[in-house]
């Protein structure tokens, strides 16, 4: 070995060990913490107000009840895998608002990832989403779907023109 090759490992080396002495100085967030100042950074950075509704709603009431005293490095993929098995067995939440929580959650551990504080993030991954069903399309397919629909059209001012409410309420009709 060179000793110019030799200096560039050795220098290397030290600042593995200087990270890993940085690192271990600093207590290691809970994800509760970790979420909590993930989310007040949001704050700051003019996402909507709905938005901002919709990510605590799903800390709140499904990440935080199942990560909250979790340190970052004690969330694996198992773990994941455990909290959408959990979800699924719950029930009351469909597969798409799982799999919506578990964007948040891989959202949120990608900053970790990016602040050095975990090393791979393990929401990752098609592997950890739920398959998701597809909505039954209606089909007008008799005629008397066709009348229900042009007579749905009607409107009081006679124009005829379509609400999205009148469409949705005859779509339930004709499905049942």
């Amino acid at each position: 070995m060179t000793p110019a090759l030799g200096t560039d490992a050795q220098a290397v080396l030290q600042l593995a060990v200087s990270r890993r002495r940085r690192l271990s100085l600093r207590p290691e967030p809970t994800f509760h913490e970790f979420a909590s100042e993930w989310l007040d950074g949001l704050r700051s950075e003019g996402l909507s107000e709905n938005t901002l509704k919709d990510y605590t709603w799903q800390l709140c009431n499904h990440l935080l009840p199942f990560f909250a005293r979790h340190h970052l490095s004690e969330i694996a993929i198992a773990e994941v895998d455990r909290y959408r098995q959990e979800k699924v067995r719950e029930g009351g939440v469909s597969a798409v608002s799982i799999n919506r929580t578990i964007t948040r959650l891989a959202q949120i551990l990608e900053v970790a990832v990016e602040r050095e504080l975990i090393d791979r993030n393990p929401a990752r991954g098609k592997r950890r989403r739920l398959k998701e069903r597809r909505p039954e399309r209606t089909w007008l397919d008799r005629a008397e779907q066709i009348a229900a629909l042009l007579e749905a059209g009607d409107s009081p001012d006679g124009r005829g023109w379509f609400r999205t409410s009148d469409l949705s309420r005859v779509r339930r009709a004709l499905s049942h």
